[in-house]
């Protein structure tokens, strides 16, 4: 983790239960926080390539949403989510996110995708 010092604390400490082989809802109880507080950890490990999408989201749910990422621009998550069935969470899509920009080396925040049609933005600015 050297290289990603700029990680919290928080963080490293949930991408430490990860490790041991914790899944998330466990972690969330030890550390006594929302499973969506770790769901937004694991978001920053896959964004800084410390955990691998493929151990969090099954190829599947993340070939789904990658296709509905290529269809045309989305200003919302709620708008993707509302192209994908119910197994697919808000969680399931973040993590994607987070996938889709760590191969962009772009920022959490910045949903651009390289995935989509040329000169298509996913999210207004």
């Amino acid at each position: 983790m050297n290289k990603n010092d700029n990680i919290p604390d928080t963080v490293k400490e949930t991408f430490n239960y990860y490790k041991q082989g914790k899944p998330i809802k466990q972690i969330a109880e030890l550390r006594t926080l929302k499973e969506g507080t770790i769901y937004n950890h694991i978001k920053v490990l896959i964004l800084n390539r410390l955990i691998n999408i493929d151990d969090i989201v099954s190829h599947t749910k993340k070939e789904k949403i990658l296709n509905v990422l290529k269809e045309k621009k989305f200003e919302k998550l709620k708008e993707i989510k509302e192209q994908l069935d119910e197994s697919i969470t808000y969680e399931d899509i973040g993590c994607v996110l987070a996938f889709v920009n760590s191969q962009n080396n772009s920022k959490e925040d910045n949903f651009v995708n390289k995935y989509q049609k040329p000169n298509q933005k996913l999210f207004e600015e």
